[in-house]
């Protein structure tokens, strides 16, 4: 299965920072990916109006900082990636 499948799957009805994205698709690989080879897919699928992103709010936990929340965008007649 490709990764921008998997990515759309686990984003089926859900709003996700990539880390959780990647935790979802790595739960049942016995070879997981890296973090790194998730933004690359992301990017395509957000070019291609699949998904879209927006940044959350700043987390003290996080020293300040912001995640970028990704979900699957709801579309008629949807096609393969």
């Amino acid at each position: 299965m490709k990764l921008e499948t998997s990515i759309l799957d686990v984003l089926s009805g859900e709003r996700l920072s990539a880390l959780d994205i990647l935790n979802k698709i790595n739960q049942h690989r016995t070879i997981p990916f890296s973090l790194g080879s998730l933004y690359p897919p992301l990017n395509r699928l957000e070019k291609k109006g699949f998904i879209e992103s927006n940044w959350g709010e700043e987390e003290e936990g996080a020293g300040g900082a912001r995640r970028k929340y990704y979900k699957k965008v709801d579309r008629i007649g949807e096609i393969t990636p």
